[in-house]
């Protein structure tokens, strides 16, 4: 849809409307939009500082790649969500809506919250059985469209210490340890595990889906999933039910393999059985 001005002309651009087809209520409707916004600020500031990384390296390593070619490497987005209130005109009810811009382009999920990776091999995809075994996701992701958000029904505890668990600490790759050629969509697996290491090994963001822009260099996303680690059983997962834990961070580097994506931004091989 797009919004009408006074004169009822179309201003603005593409958007779209997104509500919970698990909730009913206007008080859960709104804990979702909530739930919503939350993690998509969170993933929206792990790529603020993903792409300042990249920046960083372009002044810091002129003496082994080209700024041209630092330029190219993919920067990453995630949209703006906004809440819109308005008056339901059949009952007179006060209403939220969530909403954000129109995604062009070609619609694809790079991976989600059980450890599928885009393009991976059948042989691979067999190996990560265990793992969405292990989440308990397998026969329900078979029913599914895995567009569709899975948020929890009840409201979340919301830490106000989200600001805290990123390391703003740029660790740059040694010299030699990129190549000039590289996949633009491996950059999307880079940016989960670069999640990882910059909360310190507290969280990591995954279920990456939207679109690559290839003029722009840019992966637009959006419905990001947060698997956080609990300080205890008894914590309550602060993400939702897409918010796995642990075990998602688990499922995650079970099936994840480091590329020179993961090289440029200077990261190592997590070993899954030492998180």
């Amino acid at each position: 849809f797009r919004f009408l001005d006074k004169g009822k002309k179309f201003v603005g651009p593409k958007m779209v409307a997104k509500e919970s087809r698990f909730t009913s209520t206007s008080e859960r409707k709104r804990s979702f939009h909530t739930m919503f916004m939350r993690t998509q600020a969170l993933a929206s500031d792990f790529a603020n500082r993903y792409n300042y990384h990249l920046e960083q390296l372009v002044h810091n390593v002129r003496d082994d790649i080209s700024e041209q070619w630092a330029q190219q490497l993919p920067r990453i987005e995630f949209l703006q969500p906004l809440v819109v209130e308005y008056r339901n005109e059949y009952n007179d009810a006060e209403m939220d809506l969530l909403i954000e811009p129109f995604l062009e382009g070609k619609y694809e999920k790079f991976n989600n919250n059980a450890g599928y990776v885009m393009g991976q091999s059948s042989s691979t995809r067999k190996g990560n059985q265990d793992a969405e075994d292990l989440l308990g996701t397998r026969n329900l992701l078979n029913g599914l469209d895995l567009g569709v958000i899975q948020e929890d029904s009840e409201e979340e505890d919301v830490s106000d210490d989200d600001e805290d668990i990123i390391d703003w600490t740029t660790r740059l790759p040694v010299r030699s340890s990129y190549s000039t050629k590289y996949d633009p969509l491996t950059f999307a697996q880079a940016f989960s595990h670069f999640t990882f290491d910059n909360s310190k090994g507290a969280l990591i963001v995954v279920d990456l889906q939207g679109v690559f822009c290839d003029k722009e260099r840019t992966f637009r996303l959006t419905d990001p999933a947060i698997h956080r680690r609990r300080k205890s059983t008894r914590e309550r997962m602060q993400f939702g039910r897409t918010d796995k834990g642990k075990k998602g961070i688990v499922a995650f580097f079970e099936s994840h393999r480091c590329s020179d994506a993961c090289h440029v931004l200077g990261l190592s091989p997590v070993d899954p059985e030492s998180i």
